[in-house]
């Protein structure tokens, strides 16, 4: 887990054993000591975390990237419970450590203001947190499904479980003994943790097989149901404001439509082949909609009015933006600038996870960065076009 988060929190131990050096104070000394301890065991379990569960995602098809982000955000799952749960202020050295964190790993949609307020309340952060790698009795976060999955594949055993749960307390313990020492909260913190993670893996297990595609679906649609979940919002909150507002469920469909098949055409395999695979797309992202794969080539090809409208939502040349475009402007108009952000934020995810998924069933057609590119220069020109001086 080489991302940085290790050799700070090496260094941050580092500083600490100066600090002991030169100081004399026995009782300052065994602190030290102890904080030392802690941090060096808090780096070591987050990188043999990290190591054991991709470790069994590349006995299968390899990690997809949103399961590389969620596995390298999970010591903050650990250390939000922690937090949630203490009865004092956060403390100096925990502080000290969750700044290290959010500086060294970028590995989800959580900011670091956002985690502190999550910590308190209930918000879209901890919502989201929950949603992908949470986990309870009654609640299972889709990155553990995927989880699941895979050690059904490899072994169908819970030894890797077992080894994750092992470092999760690490990471639990660790972090509450640098804050509230005399709490014992992280007992139960880790005995619901192991409790949830082995129950849900046997309730997987119990699943007929049959029913497992449709309970377990690929991350990305996570990300495809939260851009339509944005743009919908936001034409109701114009309508509120207006009582008019676009016909979003059209021009999100065309939108996806647009997107996936840009990113098809940036493939290297023939013209003829180009169809089956978006085709496949649409079938990975659960599209029905009245047209295929196959459809939306061929209307390209002759310029009807579909193509029109497909080539329109996406577009970011001249003084079409599509809609882009469109989202940014109702943000603004109903004060919700970030709205137009994350739905950025949420297709970047959808088009990574759509391109990995096709690498791997077409590894001729040179997927691999074109969804990163493709939305760089989407963003960079939407930027030039919005929010230039």
């Amino acid at each position: 887990m080489g991302f940085g988060f290790l050799d700070a929190i090496s260094y941050l131990a580092i500083q600490e054993t100066r600090d002991l050096k030169r100081e004399k104070k026995h009782e300052y000394k065994t602190k030290i000591e102890q904080e030392q301890k802690c941090y060096k065991a808090i780096s070591d379990a987050s990188s043999n975390l990290f190591n054991v569960i991709i470790g069994v995602f590349d006995q299968t098809s390899g990690p997809s990237p949103d399961i590389v982000q969620n596995c390298m955000a999970l010591p903050y799952h650990a250390f939000l419970s922690v937090l949630q749960v203490q009865t004092i202020p956060i403390t100096a050295q925990q502080s000290k450590l969750l700044d290290i964190f959010f500086k060294t790993i970028n590995s989800a949609s959580v900011s670091k203001n956002e985690f502190y307020e999550a910590i308190h309340s209930s918000t879209k952060a901890s919502d989201d947190i929950e949603a992908t790698i949470g986990i309870s009795m009654n609640h299972i976060g889709l990155f553990w499904k995927h989880f699941f999955q895979a050690v059904y594949l490899t072994s169908n055993d819970s030894k890797p479980l077992k080894k994750v749960i092992e470092y999760y307390h690490i990471l639990v313990r660790n972090f509450s003994a640098i804050g509230d020492q005399k709490s014992t909260l992280a007992d139960q913190i880790c005995e619901d943790f192991s409790e949830s993670l082995l129950y849900q893996f046997e309730e997987y297990r119990n699943t007929p097989a049959s029913n497992a595609d449709s309970m377990y679906e690929p991350p990305f649609i996570e990300h495809l149901n939260r851009m339509k979940e944005i743009a919908v919002s936001l034409k109701e909150a114009v309508f509120a404001l207006d009582g008019e507002g676009p016909d979003m469920d059209t021009l999100f469909q065309f939108f996806v439509y647009g997107i996936l098949y840009d990113l098809v055409s940036m493939s290297h395999c023939e013209d003829s082949e180009k169809g089956e695979i978006l085709n496949r797309a649409f079938e990975l992202s659960n599209i029905n909609g009245e047209f295929s794969g196959y459809d939306i080539i061929e209307n390209i090809e002759k310029g009807t009015d579909a193509s029109e409208l497909v080539i329109f939502c996406t577009s970011t040349e001249g003084e079409n933006y599509g809609l882009w475009g469109l989202l940014i402007l109702i943000s603004n108009r109903t004060n919700r600038d970030d709205d137009s952000l994350n739905f950025v934020k949420e297709c970047v995810a959808f088009l990574e996870g759509i391109e990995y998924s096709l690498k791997t069933e077409y590894p001729n057609a040179g997927f691999g960065d074109f969804a990163r590119q493709y939305m760089e220069y989407k963003t960079t020109k939407i930027v030039e076009h919005y929010f230039r001086e």
